[in-house]
């Protein structure tokens, strides 16, 4: 018997075939330890970086993503249960655990590295500490603020050789590093100071909670980080623009611009945003036509939906169409216009709700009582 001494490679089994979220790969003990806070500031600088040609349309929602995810891993000490291999993050964000295209971005020494948004770092924060403070401010408003520490792995385990079993036990090799997103230590305004990191201050920042990232994640045929990226920054617009309605009125085209995205990028991923019940799509018109004039077509209102709403299963919303199906879908809703219409004003006549299609007596100029069908009214009667 001939023994073929060349097995077949095992095939790799991919970080969501191994778990299937984040959640069974971590365990999140706190609450809070869901909660990752975002620099605003960011989505102005990558697309700064996009027109200075530093980085492609495409870079765009992948280093936003990968930031998120190692703000999250050093945020809450992460590194403490499981260090995920290079390779491993890549999985995450939806890439091959060998892709080499992202090393000039992400790698050590890459361009994060360069532009002091993360730091290589082979030591690891192993034990995060959290606690709300009162304070007060030199313009005397008192405000809540996070007293944060971390524990390095170094200072927990000084000894260089346990140091190093605790990181084989937890996944990583020597040769596993982590990255420091900087801003968690470091935001600079306009003149240059240091306004505090996101550790403890929080202001001017957007809170992605992990459900949204995993949800996305998961799914990287149909949301990714494409998709993760614009709901952060649909978030992002819709608290500072309008924290009643939770509704950012703008076009595709205005989105696109703001976010570095092309056009039909940011109307594909809305749209699969939508499918799963991500985000809402309010059209503020009873149609559209391509023939109508610029002055007349409103931009819609984006909202975005909390993650307890998102759904696996792909759910029906309106959608503009055909002309025919415009010119269908105006009668009807000029129809349902009318009939709300006439309930407000038949309502105030008879002192009693009117429901459609139901007969109604009413008082003519004689004084007679006669009963006439609700959809036979003339909307011009004067009730």
């Amino acid at each position: 018997m001939i023994i073929n001494q060349l097995e077949k490679k095992e095939k790799r089994v991919t970080f969501f075939e191994k778990y299937e979220t984040l959640f069974d790969a971590w365990t999140i003990s706190e609450k809070h330890e869901k909660s990752v806070f975002m620099p605003n500031e960011l989505f102005e600088e990558l697309l700064e970086l996009k027109e200075q040609k530093r980085i492609s349309a495409s870079n765009i929602p992948t280093i936003y993503s990968y930031l998120y995810l190692q703000t999250w891993l050093w945020r809450y000490g992460m590194y403490g249960q499981r260090i995920p291999t290079n390779g491993e993050v890549k999985e995450i964000l939806g890439y091959k655990h060998d892709n080499k295209k992202l090393n000039p971005i992400i790698g050590e020494g890459g361009l994060l590295d360069t532009l002091n948004y993360t730091k290589t770092e082979y030591d690891f924060p192993f034990i995060a500490m959290y606690e709300k403070q009162k304070v007060t401010t030199p313009d005397g408003e008192e405000k809540t603020i996070i007293d944060a520490s971390l524990e390095m792995m170094s200072e927990v385990f000084p000894n260089e050789n346990i140091m190093r079993e605790v990181i084989y036990e937890n996944g990583g090799t020597t040769l596993t590093w982590c990255k420091r997103p900087m801003h968690l230590y470091e935001r600079l305004d306009e003149d240059g100071d240091n306004i505090g990191g996101t550790l403890d201050f929080v202001d001017y920042t957007t809170k992605i909670d992990l459900e949204v990232f995993d949800f996305c994640m998961r799914n990287p045929k149909e949301l990714g980080c494409t998709a993760f990226y614009l709901y952060a920054y649909l978030k992002h617009k819709c608290f500072w623009h309008s924290r009643e309605s939770d509704g950012y009125d703008a076009t595709a085209k205005r989105i696109a611009e703001e976010t570095g995205l092309s056009e039909s990028t940011v109307k594909k991923y809305r749209d699969k945003m939508r499918d799963f019940n991500m985000m809402r799509l309010d059209h503020n018109m009873d149609f559209f036509h391509p023939k109508m004039d610029k002055k007349d077509v409103k931009a819609s209102t984006n909202i975005i939906h909390h993650h307890k709403h998102f759904t696996l299963d792909i759910v029906g919303y309106e959608k503009f169409g055909s002309p025919e199906a415009i010119e269908k879908r105006q009668k009807e809703r000029a129809e349902l216009q009318n009939e709300r219409l006439l309930r407000h004003r038949l309502s105030k006549l008879t002192a009693n709700p009117v429901e459609v299609n139901t007969e109604i007596e009413y008082k003519n100029d004689n004084d007679e009582i006669e009963t006439i069908n609700i959809k036979d009214i003339d909307l011009e009667l004067p009730f």
